[in-house]
């Protein structure tokens, strides 16, 4: 029996295969976040997607997903609307992968996990994000994911916080998180 093989590819909106594959995802248990709205969908602009291929059968185990915010004529900026990881592949790395590749791979064109070219434009000068101070996962109370941790790991810092940002959430704070990608920053994603 052959091992599954990991694959990285990037997809953009213009190639028709965001909406199907997001669908998905939004089927996971992404608690304590609620599915995506179609307009949160709507706005993504390129994904990253880790998938398992195993014989015939093909399965995205991991998405991140951008939403590309012109912020002047020769800057864009990244919004991360979606990071996610089906659950039954969580705390294996994945997140980590897709997350090291987007910050490699924005702006420098190809790359040498996904040997494609990017589709975002070499002017993303950054990344932004919100998420939670802490996250259950998989619903469950005993398994909590500290996401700021997490992404300051990946090298991302703090904005702000935002009081009552998340309204579903019990009105948990928000966090807005960036990470300069025109500095050394990016190199701490290893």
């Amino acid at each position: 029996m052959t091992k599954p093989e990991r694959t990285l590819e990037w997809k953009q909106k213009a190639d028709g295969s965001l909406r199907g594959i997001l669908d998905d995802v939004n089927c996971w248990d992404l608690t304590p976040y609620p599915p995506l709205s179609d307009q949160q969908l709507d706005r993504i602009d390129v994904m990253l997607t880790a998938t398992i291929t195993d014989g015939p059968d093909r399965t995205v185990v991991g998405v991140v997903g951008i939403a590309l915010v012109p912020m002047s004529r020769h800057q864009v900026e990244g919004y991360l609307s979606l990071v996610a990881v089906r659950p039954s592949h969580r705390h294996g790395g994945i997140g980590r992968t897709l997350m090291h590749e987007v910050a490699q791979s924005i702006g420098l064109g190809q790359t040498k996990t996904t040997e494609r070219v990017s589709p975002c434009p070499v002017g993303m000068h950054r990344l932004r994000l919100h998420t939670m101070r802490g996250t259950r996962t998989a619903g469950s109370v005993s398994d909590l994911l500290d996401t700021v941790a997490w992404y300051s790991r990946l090298g991302f810092q703090v904005r702000r916080v935002i009081p009552k940002y998340y309204r579903f959430a019990l009105d948990d704070d928000g966090v807005e998180m960036v990470l300069d990608l025109t500095s050394r920053k990016r190199d701490r994603l290893k």
